[in-house]
């Protein structure tokens, strides 16, 4: 007999007792799936290990690690969704799954901060993406960053715009281009003053 028939048989033993099946429910959220709602005692946004608090087994304080490919910064008190697992993921020499539980992080509850870990993201959109704070958005890159857009792109701020290379800020390096056009001088045919070149360089 083949595993689906062998499955099929087990549902029509089960068949019409409730009772079963709601056990068999319960077994497989026991066993296989469990999550936990934890409360963050203390965590290190460095290694992604902390401590959580899980109220349901009389405040019992556990040690956890966020499993997520998203970096998490959770203050003290924050809620968290853990996963309860009898395998150790992070040491393969602890085979004793028999009696121990492991919780692992999947997320925050409500996040007040979240950070991507992965070597490279791409937002994509047929239509609009915006980028919205009420305080600050920095981007960084240790090399480059482009902006290509087949139409538009729109930098906008209440308050101050400031791009800016290693040496000098593009408001500077504008203006020395400024000054030099405003004091570029034609003479002749056409030939260009050497001297008006000094506020280029």
């Amino acid at each position: 007999m083949t595993l689906n028939y062998d499955l099929y048989r087990m549902n029509q033993n089960f068949y019409g007792s409730t009772l079963t099946q709601e056990e068999i429910k319960l077994w497989i959220y026991s066993n296989i799936f469990i999550t936990k709602i934890g409360t963050i005692k203390t965590f290190d946004t460095t290694s992604q290990k902390g401590i959580v608090i899980i109220k349901e087994f009389d405040n019992l304080e556990i040690e956890t690690h966020n499993i997520s490919n998203i970096n998490i910064n959770p203050n003290e008190g924050e809620l968290v969704l853990l996963l309860q697992s009898s395998i150790n993921l992070f040491n393969e020499n602890d085979n004793i799954n028999f009696d121990k539980n492991h919780f692992y992080i999947l997320s925050i509850i409500n996040p007040k901060y979240l950070e991507m870990a992965c070597d490279e993201i791409a937002l994509k959109t047929t239509h609009k993406l915006k980028l919205k704070s009420n305080n600050q958005i920095d981007i960084h890159s240790d090399n480059n960053i482009d902006l290509i857009a087949k139409n538009k792109v729109l930098i906008k701020s209440n308050n101050k715009i400031d791009i800016r290379n290693d040496s000098q800020s593009l408001k500077n390096i504008l203006i020395d281009i400024t000054n030099a056009i405003a004091n570029l001088r034609v003479t002749g045919q056409a030939v260009i003053d050497e001297s008006s070149r000094a506020g280029i360089y």
